[in-house]
Protein backbone atom coordinates (compact mmCIF):
# COMPACT_ATOMS: atom_id res chain seq x y z
CA UNK A 1 0.00 0.00 0.00
CA UNK A 2 1.19 3.52 -0.65
CA UNK A 3 0.45 7.00 -1.89
CA UNK A 4 2.25 8.70 -4.78
CA UNK A 5 3.53 12.14 -5.65
CA UNK A 6 4.76 12.26 -9.26
CA UNK A 7 6.66 15.33 -10.32
CA UNK A 8 7.23 13.76 -13.74
CA UNK A 9 3.53 13.48 -14.57
CA UNK A 10 2.24 16.04 -12.04
CA UNK A 11 -0.18 13.81 -10.21
CA UNK A 12 -0.94 12.83 -6.62
CA UNK A 13 -2.60 9.54 -5.76
CA UNK A 14 -4.38 9.44 -2.40
CA UNK A 15 -4.71 5.84 -1.25
CA UNK A 16 -7.78 5.15 0.88
CA UNK A 17 -7.56 1.76 2.65
CA UNK A 18 -9.37 -1.17 1.01
CA UNK A 19 -10.32 0.58 -2.23
CA UNK A 20 -7.99 -1.27 -4.63
CA UNK A 21 -5.13 1.20 -4.25
CA UNK A 22 -2.44 -1.42 -3.69
CA UNK A 23 -2.88 -2.45 -7.32
CA UNK A 24 -1.95 1.09 -8.32
CA UNK A 25 0.68 2.15 -5.81
CA UNK A 26 2.43 -0.81 -4.19
CA UNK A 27 6.14 -0.57 -5.10
CA UNK A 28 7.27 -4.03 -4.01
CA UNK A 29 4.42 -6.34 -3.05
CA UNK A 30 5.33 -10.01 -3.43
CA UNK A 31 6.39 -10.51 -7.07
CA UNK A 32 4.70 -7.49 -8.59
CA UNK A 33 4.50 -3.72 -8.65
CA UNK A 34 1.61 -1.34 -8.54
CA UNK A 35 0.63 -0.21 -12.02
CA UNK A 36 1.44 3.45 -11.34
CA UNK A 37 4.68 2.64 -9.51
CA UNK A 38 6.13 1.16 -12.68
CA UNK A 39 6.02 4.43 -14.63
CA UNK A 40 7.43 6.90 -12.12
CA UNK A 41 10.42 9.14 -12.72
CA UNK A 42 13.61 9.38 -10.65
CA UNK A 43 12.28 12.23 -8.52
CA UNK A 44 8.87 10.66 -7.95
CA UNK A 45 8.12 8.55 -4.94
CA UNK A 46 5.73 6.02 -3.46
CA UNK A 47 5.33 6.35 0.27
CA UNK A 48 4.07 3.37 2.27
CA UNK A 49 0.90 3.83 4.29
CA UNK A 50 -2.02 6.21 3.91
CA UNK A 51 -2.18 9.99 4.04
CA UNK A 52 -5.05 12.45 3.71
CA UNK A 53 -5.16 15.03 0.96
CA UNK A 54 -5.17 17.81 3.58
CA UNK A 55 -1.84 16.61 4.94
CA UNK A 56 -0.24 16.48 1.51
CA UNK A 57 -1.61 19.89 0.59
CA UNK A 58 0.03 21.31 3.69
CA UNK A 59 3.36 19.67 2.80
CA UNK A 60 3.36 20.83 -0.81
CA UNK A 61 2.21 24.36 -0.17
CA UNK A 62 2.20 26.51 -3.32
CA UNK A 63 2.94 23.44 -5.46
CA UNK A 64 -0.39 21.78 -4.61
CA UNK A 65 -2.45 23.40 -7.43
CA UNK A 66 0.05 22.15 -10.02
CA UNK A 67 -0.90 18.51 -9.45
CA UNK A 68 -3.84 16.41 -10.59
CA UNK A 69 -5.15 14.76 -7.42
CA UNK A 70 -7.19 11.57 -7.48
CA UNK A 71 -8.38 8.69 -5.31
CA UNK A 72 -10.77 5.73 -5.34
CA UNK A 73 -13.69 4.98 -3.06
CA UNK A 74 -15.77 1.87 -2.36
CA UNK A 75 -19.26 0.94 -1.21
CA UNK A 76 -18.97 1.06 2.62
CA UNK A 77 -20.88 -2.19 3.17
CA UNK A 78 -18.59 -3.99 0.72
CA UNK A 79 -15.50 -2.26 2.13
CA UNK A 80 -16.19 -3.51 5.66
CA UNK A 81 -16.67 -7.10 4.48
CA UNK A 82 -13.38 -6.87 2.58
CA UNK A 83 -11.58 -5.32 5.54
CA UNK A 84 -12.85 -8.00 7.94
CA UNK A 85 -11.67 -10.87 5.74
CA UNK A 86 -8.43 -9.12 4.84
CA UNK A 87 -7.33 -9.00 8.47
CA UNK A 88 -8.22 -12.66 8.93
CA UNK A 89 -6.48 -13.89 5.77
CA UNK A 90 -3.34 -11.77 5.32
CA UNK A 91 -0.46 -13.26 7.35
CA UNK A 92 1.06 -9.89 8.18
CA UNK A 93 -2.24 -8.34 9.26
CA UNK A 94 -3.31 -11.39 11.27
CA UNK A 95 -0.36 -10.91 13.63
CA UNK A 96 -1.06 -7.21 14.22
CA UNK A 97 -2.88 -5.94 17.27
CA UNK A 98 -5.92 -5.05 15.19
CA UNK A 99 -5.80 -8.42 13.45
CA UNK A 100 -5.90 -10.17 16.79
CA UNK A 101 -8.82 -8.06 17.97
CA UNK A 102 -10.74 -8.77 14.78
CA UNK A 103 -9.97 -12.48 15.10
CA UNK A 104 -11.49 -12.35 18.59
CA UNK A 105 -14.87 -11.44 17.05
CA UNK A 106 -17.18 -14.43 16.83
CA UNK A 107 -18.12 -13.65 13.22
CA UNK A 108 -18.79 -10.73 10.89
CA UNK A 109 -21.96 -9.80 12.77
CA UNK A 110 -20.01 -9.55 16.01
CA UNK A 111 -17.39 -7.50 14.16
CA UNK A 112 -20.08 -4.98 13.20
CA UNK A 113 -21.48 -4.88 16.72
CA UNK A 114 -18.00 -4.08 18.04
CA UNK A 115 -17.18 -1.55 15.34
CA UNK A 116 -16.87 1.42 17.71
CA UNK A 117 -14.32 -0.52 19.73
CA UNK A 118 -12.30 -1.53 16.66
CA UNK A 119 -12.53 1.65 14.63
CA UNK A 120 -9.77 3.51 16.41
CA UNK A 121 -7.56 2.24 13.57
CA UNK A 122 -7.26 4.39 10.41
CA UNK A 123 -8.54 1.54 8.24
CA UNK A 124 -12.01 2.33 9.60
CA UNK A 125 -11.99 6.07 8.92
CA UNK A 126 -14.61 7.55 6.61
CA UNK A 127 -13.35 7.70 3.05
CA UNK A 128 -14.47 11.28 2.57
CA UNK A 129 -12.04 12.34 5.31
CA UNK A 130 -9.15 11.53 2.96
CA UNK A 131 -10.44 13.89 0.27
CA UNK A 132 -11.21 17.14 2.07
CA UNK A 133 -9.27 20.07 3.52
CA UNK A 134 -9.31 20.92 7.20
CA UNK A 135 -12.38 23.10 6.59
CA UNK A 136 -14.20 20.14 4.92
CA UNK A 137 -13.75 21.57 1.40
CA UNK A 138 -13.22 18.85 -1.27
CA UNK A 139 -9.68 19.18 -2.64
CA UNK A 140 -9.30 16.16 -4.94
CA UNK A 141 -9.81 16.54 -8.70
CA UNK A 142 -11.14 13.07 -9.50
CA UNK A 143 -12.73 10.33 -7.40
CA UNK A 144 -12.97 6.95 -9.08
CA UNK A 145 -14.80 3.92 -7.79
CA UNK A 146 -13.62 0.48 -6.83
CA UNK A 147 -16.69 -0.86 -8.61
CA UNK A 148 -15.37 0.50 -11.92
CA UNK A 149 -11.68 0.45 -11.00
CA UNK A 150 -10.23 -0.56 -14.36
CA UNK A 151 -12.31 1.90 -16.38
CA UNK A 152 -11.68 4.78 -13.99
CA UNK A 153 -7.98 3.97 -13.81
CA UNK A 154 -7.82 4.04 -17.62
CA UNK A 155 -9.58 7.41 -17.55
CA UNK A 156 -6.93 8.78 -15.19
CA UNK A 157 -4.15 7.42 -17.40
CA UNK A 158 -5.61 9.06 -20.49
CA UNK A 159 -5.88 12.37 -18.66
CA UNK A 160 -2.24 12.17 -17.57
CA UNK A 161 -0.96 10.73 -20.88
CA UNK A 162 0.21 7.61 -19.08
CA UNK A 163 0.34 4.15 -20.66
CA UNK A 164 -2.74 2.13 -19.68
CA UNK A 165 -1.52 -1.17 -18.27
CA UNK A 166 -3.52 -4.05 -16.84
CA UNK A 167 -4.05 -3.67 -13.12
CA UNK A 168 -2.62 -6.41 -10.91
CA UNK A 169 -4.86 -7.49 -8.04
CA UNK A 170 -2.95 -7.55 -4.76
CA UNK A 171 -4.26 -8.30 -1.28
CA UNK A 172 -7.57 -9.65 -2.52
CA UNK A 173 -9.55 -11.18 0.32
CA UNK A 174 -11.64 -14.29 -0.24
CA UNK A 175 -15.32 -13.80 0.58
CA UNK A 176 -18.84 -13.97 -0.83
CA UNK A 177 -20.88 -11.02 -2.08
CA UNK A 178 -21.10 -8.48 0.71
CA UNK A 179 -24.91 -8.57 0.99
CA UNK A 180 -24.76 -12.15 2.26
CA UNK A 181 -23.04 -11.03 5.48
CA UNK A 182 -25.59 -8.51 6.74
CA UNK A 183 -28.82 -8.57 8.64
CA UNK A 184 -31.04 -5.55 9.25
CA UNK A 185 -29.17 -4.49 12.39
CA UNK A 186 -25.64 -4.74 11.00
CA UNK A 187 -26.69 -3.11 7.75
CA UNK A 188 -27.93 -0.13 9.75
CA UNK A 189 -24.74 0.02 11.83
CA UNK A 190 -22.69 0.54 8.69
CA UNK A 191 -25.25 2.99 7.30
CA UNK A 192 -24.91 5.18 10.38
CA UNK A 193 -21.15 4.80 10.81
CA UNK A 194 -20.46 5.73 7.16
CA UNK A 195 -23.36 8.10 6.48
CA UNK A 196 -21.02 10.78 5.08
CA UNK A 197 -19.47 8.36 2.58
CA UNK A 198 -22.87 7.02 1.54
CA UNK A 199 -24.23 10.51 1.03
CA UNK A 200 -21.17 11.96 -0.68
CA UNK A 201 -20.69 9.10 -3.15
CA UNK A 202 -24.36 8.08 -3.54
CA UNK A 203 -23.90 4.48 -2.43
CA UNK A 204 -26.76 2.17 -1.57
CA UNK A 205 -26.85 -1.28 0.01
Amino acid sequence: MGWIVSRKYRFIFIHIPKTGGTSLAEPRYRDGRGALSACLGDEDYVQAGHIRAAGLKQRLGDQWPLYFKFAFVRNPWDRMVSLYHYFLQDEEKMSSDLGKRIAACADFRDFCLRLDELSLDAHFDEQVSYLIDYDSTPIVDFVGRFESLNDDYARVCRHLSLPVSELPHYRKSDHQHYRKYYDEQTREIIAQRYAHDIGAFKYAF
